[in-house]
Parts: C-alpha cells; sequence; structure tokens
C-alpha cells in the first residue's frame, strides 16, 4: 500500500458519519476472537449482521501468526454474517499497538504533528518514518502550564497494510481506522443526552483475553488511556499451572469459580451462616437448629465446594485456584492509572467504573477489582440496547446472553469515518 495512502488514514481529511443506511462493517481484531459487525445506527442502533471466529489455543500468544490467521478468514466470515454494503472499519489491535501520554512543550511555530514526529523515536526505538501514527489532545491539565498532555496511538506502517489488505481481500473498501480507546467512549455516548451527564469522569475497563484497556474520559472526551499487558489469558494460565490441567479445562474451571481468591474463599466461609446437614435428625422442638429456650444454635456441617470457591467439580478434587497475584497485578496498574489522572486533574474525582470487555462476564473477577478501586462500579452491555429482529442465526454470537466483549465493535459501527 503506497505511503501517502498509510499517512492518510491517521492524519487525513475530517471524519465524516454517513446519515443513511447501515454503518460500516465494524472489525475487531481482537486476541480472543475476530468479531464483525454492522449495524443501522439511530436511537437505538438497529442490528443488520454478526458474526464472531473464535481464536484457536495455539494463537492465542503469537500476535503476528494470529493476526495473519484473522485475515485470512475475515472473507469467509464477512459472507455468513449477512452484512450490507462495501465500506469497512477496523480497531487497531492493543496488543500490536503503542500508546503513550506525552506533555510536549506549546511551541509557537511548531506543530504538535512535528513535535510528536521528533519525540517517537526516543519512546519507541525505531525511526519515525516507520510507523504510522495518531494523536489526540486530551483536556489540558490542571498543573504543568505551558505544557498539552497528548495521547499519541502508534502501529507498524507493515500492520496497517496487512489489515488495510486483509479487509480489501473481503472485497471490502477500508473507510475507518480507529483506536480502541475511541471506540469505547463511542459505544457509550447515548449516556450523554444531559449536561449533567456531561461533567461525569468514567472509568472504563475494557477486560479482554490478553490486555485490560484503561480508559478515562471526561464526559465524551479522552483524557487518558493505557493498555495493560493481563487479562483472562494469564488468569487462565495461573488456573492451568496451579491446578495442572490442560488449557481448555483451566478456562472452564475459571468461568465457574465464584471467589478467585483464597482470602475471598474463606472470609465467605467463615462469614456464611452453618445449616444442618440435610441428615440430621430434629431436636423435638419443633423447628430443627432450635433450642427449647428458643436460641438459634448452629450446628456443625461440612464445607461446601461453593464455599471454597467452585460452583461445581467432581468430589476428588485438588486445591481450588488462588488468583491473589494476577489479581494484585492488575489492580495495582489500574491504580497507578488513577493516580496519573488524579496528578492531572485532581479537581476530577473518578465518579464510576465501567466493566466491559469479553472478561467482564465473570462477575467474582468484575466485584473484586471494584473492591480493591473503591469505586461504584457495574458491567456494561451496549449491545443489549441495539434492535434486532432475532437472537438467532449470527455466526458463533449468542444474543441471549450479556456480550460486553461486542462493545468495541459497536463503537467502531458508530465512530466517524476518517479515510
Amino acid at each position: 500500500m503506497p505511503i501517502g495512502r498509510l499517512k492518510r488514514m491517521f492524519e487525513g481529511r475530517a471524519p465524516s458519519l454517513s446519515k443513511a443506511g447501515p454503518s460500516p462493517v465494524a472489525i475487531d481484531f481482537g486476541v480472543g476472537s475476530l468479531k464483525v459487525l454492522q449495524v443501522v445506527p439511530g436511537e437505538p442502533p438497529s442490528l443488520v449482521g454478526a458474526a464472531c471466529l473464535v481464536t484457536p489455543e495455539h494463537l492465542l500468544e503469537d500476535h503476528a501468526k494470529r493476526l495473519q490467521f484473522q485475515v485470512d478468514q475475515l472473507p469467509g466470515l464477512i459472507r455468513k454474517g449477512g452484512f450490507k454494503g462495501k465500506r469497512a472499519v477496523c480497531a487497531v489491535p492493543a496488543s500490536m499497538a503503542f500508546c503513550k501520554h506525552m506533555q510536549l512543550p506549546r511551541t509557537e511555530g511548531a506543530s504538535m504533528k512535528s513535535l510528536i514526529e521528533a519525540a517517537l523515536p526516543t519512546q519507541l526505538g525505531r525511526p519515525a518514518h516507520q510507523v504510522v501514527f495518531r494523536y489526540v489532545e486530551a483536556p489540558p491539565p490542571e498543573r504543568g502550564v505551558g505544557k498539552s498532555e497528548v495521547v499519541v496511538t502508534a502501529v507498524g506502517r507493515e500492520l496497517v497494510s496487512q489489515m488495510m489488505e486483509g479487509v480489501k481481500a473481503a472485497r471490502l473498501e477500508p473507510v475507518g481506522i480507529h483506536g480502541q480507546f475511541q471506540a469505547i467512549i463511542r459505544a457509550f455516548d447515548y449516556m450523554y443526552a444531559s449536561p449533567e451527564e456531561a461533567e461525569h469522569t468514567t472509568l472504563y475497563l475494557d477486560i479482554g483475553a490478553g490486555t485490560t484497556n484503561c480508559v478515562i474520559a471526561h464526559g465524551q472526551r479522552l483524557a487518558f488511556t493505557r493498555d495493560i499487558n493481563i487479562g483472562g489469558l494469564a488468569l487462565d494460565q495461573t488456573v492451568a499451572k496451579q491446578l495442572k490441567l490442560s488449557f481448555e479445562e483451566a478456562c472452564k474451571t475459571r468461568r465457574e469459580l465464584i471467589y478467585l481468591t483464597a482470602s475471598e474463599a474463606a472470609a465467605a466461609r467463615d462469614a456464611r451462616p452453618a445449616e444442618p446437614a440435610p441428615n440430621e435428625a430434629s431436636d423435638g422442638s419443633g423447628a430443627e437448629g432450635v433450642s427449647a429456650g428458643g436460641t438459634a444454635v448452629a450446628p456443625a456441617r461440612t464445607a461446601q465446594l461453593e464455599d471454597l470457591g467452585l460452583k461445581r467439580r467432581g468430589g476428588n478434587r485438588g486445591p481450588d485456584p488462588d488468583l491473589t497475584e494476577a489479581l494484585e497485578i492488575m489492580g495495582d496498574e489500574v491504580a497507578m492509572c488513577l493516580r496519573y489522572h488524579g496528578s492531572l486533574y485532581p479537581s476530577r474525582k473518578i465518579d464510576r467504573a465501567i466493566f466491559v470487555g469479553g472478561e467482564a462476564r465473570s462477575r467474582p473477577l468484575c466485584q473484586h477489582l471494584a473492591k480493591a478501586l473503591r469505586l461504584p462500579a457495574q458491567v456494561a452491555d451496549p449491545m443489549a440496547r441495539v434492535a434486532r429482529a432475532s437472537t438467532s442465526g449470527f455466526p458463533n454470537v449468542d444474543l441471549t446472553q450479556a456480550q460486553p466483549g461486542w462493545t468495541v465493535p459497536l463503537g467502531l459501527c458508530l465512530c466517524p469515518t476518517d479515510l
């Protein structure tokens, strides 16, 4: 692909958004799966087509081979999904992109683009001409007068070429490419209809298979973003190592966990009221477990499987997994993001946390992080507001279940085109 075309993808003409007809086909090259979605924008949006391809286990940690596999499979997925039109928009894979905050001096006579180009070699360790980049100016810092806070996303030219050629091989015309943080914020535009909502400071945690994307927005404006290199895959690998299970068995086991750490399981076990065993005889008072004096008596009983973390597993099982270390790393990384944001905008406290991404389906995981961060939190499923004539007929997509992992594809559908 010509260099000029690559540059226009990131630095080109002003964005535009189609006012009629279906959105571009949104393509999300994720670690856990390739997702393709199309809607008709509106209030609410209506579903045109959706399809998903799960990543084979042996490709989960090989980003280059995984992307090539997804590119090769894209034409077939497009044919199965019932999509309309030829336009397509993609998200830059977080696992293969460089995203960094830069504080740059406001220099008279120097463009922001030139300042970033001068800083990139030091930040990336490779010449600026080998990458294409896009930047977003965050709100002016409350501290650090004379400097601009800039969020820079850069990817290798070869990666963009590979993605665009893959889109064309599927007989689609690329009309947009965005960072995942832009798609996440766009997916929640509908929440900001009132002036009061526009003042909210929101933490979006997009917990995926390979990474956790931490995004902080002031209303609809990006203030901070960072990709944290830990996600569901790392948790599954921890379970597999501790219990000596196959990866597939570890995935299933983790999804059955009620408590993710030994301390949580112990606290729940100690706090849970004891119940009489099913075969325990009555004491003749007319109510089991109540003494003649009316005082409740807690008969001893054997701990149940769910006390220890698992909903169901065989009786002859080993110890339960303990994800304390991995969760502490994840929580500490998010806390660092909050501290950085707080240093720039001390007057903007985080009002709420919203969990999205495929791993947000894990209620224990979201509860653990919300407790660690001490923030009011909720799991969001933007796809729930998308009107659809049917919940079936979409390859590998179960629309009868909550789908927080489809936040990025939906946001891509609603993003302006920029090529």
